[in-house]
Formats: C-alpha cells, structure tokens, sequence
C-alpha cells in the first residue's frame, strides 16, 4: 500500500530549487537574533497584541522584507530557467 501510495504522489514544483543565502546572510543573521530574543516572550507579555507588533517592527527593522524578496527573485529566476 505504501508503495502504492508513493509512486503515485505528486513531486513539488519546486523540489530541486536550492536557495543562495549567501546575499541575505547578514540579514538572517539579524532576523535570527529577533526571533531568539522573542521566542516565547509572549507566554509571559500582558498585552500579545502589543507585544506582536513590536515583534513584527523588529523583524522588518531586521531585514525581513529585505529576505522575502531575495528569496522570490531566486525562486522567479529558477523557475524561469527550469520550465516551471
């Protein structure tokens, strides 16, 4: 059953994709740090909404923007290049 199963799943459009991080090193660097000084923070905030907010102006202060567009310029010019 399980072969089965396998030889009929459907392969991800994007296996094979493999992404440089070497241009957004600093800023996942930077991102890292933010999300190792917030992890869990909220467990113990009095307000999640504020506590949310300031995690979000951290992240994007980090250079998450910065990364998200990194990674769909990649994954548009792999595409691009391998027909998908």
């Amino acid at each position: 059953e399980t072969e089965k199963i396998n030889r009929s799943a459907t392969v991800c459009n994007m296996a094979g994709f493999v992404l440089n991080s070497e241009p957004i090193a600093t800023e996942i660097a930077q991102i890292n740090a933010v999300v190792a000084e917030y992890d869990k923070m909220y467990l113990y905030c009095d307000d999640v909404d504020a506590w949310a907010k300031e995690y979000a102006e951290k992240l994007r202060a980090a250079g998450a923007q910065t990364v998200i567009d990194e990674v769909q310029k990649q994954v548009d010019a792999w595409r691009a290049a391998n027909g998908k």
